[in-house]
């Protein structure tokens, strides 16, 4: 069921660590706060009353890596509930913060939690 990216996640994958981050508050874009769960193919945001589909997931997800050098940001994926899946896609660290080129061969330092990848390597140098 879905493509790899370079760093090999399917959607089956990318579904499964989305369905492990559930009840986290996540920010959109715009810095609005909101948690999601999930009842079989479904995303259930707490800021909607209409849920993400599995199948509207995977378009968005497909989109990112089809077209990783367009993807800045929510808009251009172009889906119901984009801003959502965005925010959770850079939860999850599979889109690149900042945004100009995206996870497949950028050069872009990475959003964490914690802060960038670049941040946490020179912390663990220390």
């Amino acid at each position: 069921m879905g493509s790899d990216t370079s760093k090999g996640f399917t959607c089956d994958q990318v579904w499964e660590m989305i369905r492990q981050h559930q009840q986290e508050e996540i920010l959109t874009a715009k810095g609005l706060p909101f948690t999601y769960t999930m009842k079989g193919g479904e995303l259930f945001i707490s800021r909607r009353t209409k849920s993400i589909t599995r199948s509207t997931f995977e378009a968005a997800w497909n989109r990112v890596l089809e077209r990783p050098r367009e993807m800045t940001g929510p808009k251009k994926l172009n889906v119901f509930g984009a801003p959502y899946l965005w925010a959770i896609f850079k939860r999850l660290e599979l889109v690149p913060f900042g945004a100009k080129n995206c996870p497949l061969g950028g050069q872009e330092e990475w959003e964490t939690a914690e802060g960038s990848v670049e941040q946490k390597k020179e912390s663990e140098d220390r």
